[in-house]
């Protein structure tokens, strides 16, 4: 009686919450199917049902003849016999003909829907029709099962009880069947809540989504007749600037789900004159409707290179942090200059402590480093070499060159262009920078360096700058800093190490020991938009001395840097840039460094260490691949393929050919849209793959496939 008693209990207070919730559509509805409200219902009903069911143990139990005298008077009562009818009615019947009932209106709802709103009008193909089609078939699956289910376990037991009670009183072991079997109906309704639960989730999706869809329709209509005059700032008009903008973020949101699915192209190739004719990019005369700008959006992201795809390897500076982005989406509305601490205080103390970590990465002393966030790793090289010559020619600032001694500087075959090109900026000339030798694998050769200052010094000219690299472009060769810090000293040169793909590796204490010695530098570029994977820009050039970047830039513009400002003015950044405007590049990598944490990067940087790895090995055991360097230095991986055609001609014939075989691979593979890997030539090597592995997503069926396709276009081509 008390098993029942419970069993009416719960059904009651179930079936009550669901009946609730389907006809009378709360607005969080949901929320009490999902939230801590409804598993603290199960949790209870299920703790409540054990503790009644035991406790009603011993009253079912026969333990003498005064307990069976006892039950069997109760037994025979007209109240108990009415209780029972109840029970039967609620607990097998009603209740399970309320839940066979909420399973058909549920689906009878969604057909409903679907006949209401037309596939062609709702757009309704791909993914969404396919959804649908799951639905309708596991829900229908689910009520067979649990119907039959329903049959099978209540109503015989229903019968038995209703005709043996008597009898089964008799046993000993009656109490304990009827703990067991209440305990498994309790499991059982929860089961069905669970069904329901899934149920709701499973239709809600597809409605938001055939929602989403509708709402997209109707706003396509909307802003066909609205220009950017008829929503804020021009005009007080939030609705329909909040529809504008959401249409806007569907775009991106679309873009982003594509781009994350492997089998998404990574592009769709046109020819410069093919493109034009695909997308119209004149600038009109009258103003275009908002539906316009929104088809252009998507126009463009359509038909440009998804290079946060996971099969994008074609450059260093690839993937997509989405926290990352979102920090650029904030960025991007704040719309703030960052050259004064008065219209950028949060942005300025951020850029501060970014800064603090990166000095301390290195292994300066925070209180006496200062930094700069620079466009690109380019103007940081050469916010370095403009300091350099600074700190050991004031003059020059004001005077030129013409009044200091000719200077010359010093980078290995492997740097980057950057370097010559802060040369010929600053006019020492890229013809006084002097490439220094470096060995097989890309890494400058320390004594040809101190053999060409010494030459230098004996033509006249005055070595000043010094950069060695901590991850060169092409090989990811570590410059050895060292030993190369050694050299400046005795010469009294400027050591710039540039680690604007390497920098990042400090992060990881397994593989940081790669740029040993860069503590000793007196400049260091780092670009978090590589290695570290932040949105373009993030480039940063680091100082060892604080307070040079202010002496050599500084202009002192009284309308914008005003010493009697209300504020400790030594907050504002802009007169130690060397542009006025300089964009808020620190709080994407603020917010997503923070999201990671030490340790998250730490194994990030590691999973991509052990990701080149594994590709190096693999590329070892494949037949028909070659590295140019094994082992390669960093996540730089060079190599050739030779197609079977080619495998056994002599050395010189097959370099030869090998020129050719790259650049017709990466043709064809742009063409299919697949995937994307670099590819040149140096050093008298023919043209070979750069492969690189920075990408956060990458994982090694994305290595793979790369490698399955390089054999797989590489064939067809030479058959």
């Amino acid at each position: 009686m008390a098993a029942s008693s419970i069993g009416i209990i719960l059904n009651s207070v179930h079936i009550g919450i669901l009946v609730y919730i389907k006809f009378m559509r709360k607005a969080r509805s949901y929320e009490l199917l999902f939230g801590q409200t409804r598993w603290g219902l199960i949790c209870g009903s299920c703790l409540l049902g054990t503790l009644f069911c035991l406790r009603w143990i011993p009253f079912n139990r026969v333990t003498d003849d005064n307990d069976i005298e006892e039950n069997v008077k109760v037994t025979r009562t007209w109240y108990y016999t009415v209780w029972r009818i109840i029970v039967y009615l609620e607990q097998y019947i009603f209740a399970g003909a309320a839940m066979l009932v909420l399973s058909y209106s549920n689906i009878k709802k969604l057909k409903e829907i679907k006949k209401s709103y037309k596939e062609e009008s709702l757009g309704m193909t791909g993914e969404i029709k396919a959804e649908w089609i799951r639905n309708h078939t596991t829900i229908s699956k689910i009520c067979v099962v649990l119907a039959i289910s329903y049959v099978m376990f209540n109503w015989p037991y229903c019968v038995v009880d209703y005709l043996y009670t008597d009898d089964l009183n008799e046993t000993e072991w009656y109490g304990f069947v009827t703990l067991i079997i209440n305990l498994l109906q309790v499991v059982y309704i929860q089961l069905n809540l669970f069904f329901f639960a899934y149920c709701s989730r499973m239709y809600r999706s597809t409605l938001l989504a055939l929602l989403a869809i509708m709402d997209a329709e109707e706003a396509k209509e909307r802003l066909s007749a609205l220009f950017s005059t008829d929503i804020m700032p021009q005009s007080e008009n939030w609705v329909d600037t909040e529809v504008f903008l959401k249409e806007v973020v569907r775009v991106l949101l679309k873009y982003i789900h594509d781009e994350n699915k492997r089998d998404t192209k990574i592009l769709e190739f046109h020819h410069p004159t093919e493109m034009k004719k695909m997308i119209d990019l004149t600038i009109p005369e009258n103003p275009q409707p908002l539906s316009e700008l929104v088809k252009a959006c998507e126009q463009v992201l359509q038909l440009g290179v998804r290079t946060g795809h996971p099969r994008f390897f074609n450059q260093i500076s690839c993937g997509l942090d989405l926290v990352s982005m979102a920090g650029e989406w904030l960025t991007a509305t704040a719309n703030t200059n960052m050259f004064t601490y008065e219209i950028a205080p949060v942005f300025i103390l951020m850029e501060k402590e970014i800064f603090r970590k990166m000095w301390e990465a290195v292994g300066w002393d925070p209180e006496r480093s200062d930094g700069i966030f620079a466009p690109g790793g380019a103007i940081a090289n050469l916010y370095a070499m403009n300091a350099a010559r600074h700190h050991m020619y004031p003059r020059s600032k004001h005077l030129g060159n013409g009044e200091i001694p000719i200077l010359c500087a010093f980078t290995s075959m492997d740097c980057h262009y950057s370097i010559k090109s802060a040369a010929s900026v600053t006019g020492i000339g890229s013809d006084h920078c002097f490439y220094i030798k470096t060995d097989n694998v890309g890494r400058m050769i320390p004594e040809s360096l101190e053999q060409q200052i010494l030459r230098a010094k004996a033509e006249g000219l005055h070595p000043f700058f010094v950069c060695a690299t901590a991850g060169t472009t092409v090989y990811g060769a570590w410059d050895p800093i060292d030993k190369i810090a050694d050299i400046c000293e005795r010469h009294r040169v400027w050591l710039h190490v540039d680690a604007a793909w390497g920098g990042g590796l400090l992060l990881s204490p397994e593989h940081r020991h790669k740029l040993a010695g860069i503590e000793r530098a007196n400049s260091v570029t780092w670009n978090p938009h590589k290695l570290m994977g932040a949105l373009l820009q993030c480039s940063a050039c680091l100082f060892r001395q604080d307070g040079l970047l202010f002496q050599c830039n500084q202009m002192s513009a009284d309308y914008l840097f005003q010493q009697d400002k209300p504020y400790d003015v030594n907050f504002d950044t802009g007169d130690k840039a060397i542009q006025c405007g300089r964009h808020n590049d620190i709080f994407k990598l603020w917010l997503m460094w923070k999201g990671k944490g030490m340790e998250g990067y730490r194994q990030q940087i590691n999973k991509l260490m052990d990701l080149a790895e594994y590709f190096t090995e693999r590329l070892r055991v494949t037949e028909g691949y070659e590295l140019v360097v094994d082992p390669p230095e960093y996540l730089n991986i060079c190599f050739w393929y030779i197609p079977k055609r080619m495998r056994l001609l002599d050395l010189a014939e097959k370099m030869a050919r090998l020129e050719k075989i790259a650049p017709k691979i990466k043709a064809k593979m742009m063409e299919r849209g697949t995937t994307m890997v670099g590819y040149q030539p140096d050093k008298k090597r023919p043209n070979f793959f750069r492969m690189i592995i920075s990408n956060q997503a990458i994982t090694k069926d994305d290595l793979d496939f790369l490698i399955n396709e390089i054999i797989e276009i590489g064939e067809s081509l030479y058959e």
